[in-house]
């Protein structure tokens, strides 16, 4: 390579019409840099190792789809009492309505997750019943629900047995005391 450039310095020495010469010159030596660039771009590309990428990839916004997969846990209604006898004349029925979803933190589990929510479709319905029904008045009063959202997400990983979901989305929350 050096060589090539050495003639080249050479030929441009001793021939005439030095102003073609110098745009061949410099268009030559323009060249041969991309050309060491791109291989040296490829070279590092096809040396970075699965790892390196992932981590590139756990860099981006976390709310990206690709990484926060969304799956339902379902909509949830409810109409019980608050105590387990109320006083005569006394209305403790309470009404709670709610959809559900799961955020998986590592988008690679997703299909892992979809499956354990349809091999543990009646559990992870009876932990999410548990919570709902044993709320007190201030996890419900909470404007985020953040407790509520919280320990569903912990009852659900318990049950799938992972630490898969990172948060639990709830919509459409309604509460009524009747």
């Amino acid at each position: 390579m050096i060589e090539s450039i050495q003639k080249l310095i050479d030929q441009f020495k001793q021939k005439p019409g030095r102003g073609v010469h110098i745009i061949e010159f410099v268009m030559t030596i323009g060249v041969f840099a991309m050309s060491f660039a791109l291989i040296a771009m490829m070279l590092i590309r096809l040396t970075k190792t699965p790892d390196q990428t992932a981590h590139r990839d756990s860099e981006r916004d976390p709310l990206t789809p690709h990484l926060n997969a969304e799956i339902p846990l379902g909509d949830f209604k409810y109409v019980f009492n608050q105590g387990r006898v109320p006083a005569p004349g006394a209305e403790k029925m309470h009404t709670m309505q709610f959809e559900a979803m799961a955020l998986i933190g590592d988008h690679r589990e997703t299909s892992w997750v979809e499956d354990a929510f349809i091999r543990y479709k009646n559990r992870v319905q009876a932990v999410v019943d548990t919570v709902a029904r044993s709320a007190t008045s201030d996890e419900i009063d909470e404007p985020g629900l953040d407790t509520f959202r919280n320990r569903i997400r912990t009852e659900v990983n318990s049950v799938i047995g992972r630490k898969a979901i990172e948060e639990v989305v709830v919509s459409d929350f309604r509460y009524f005391h009747l």
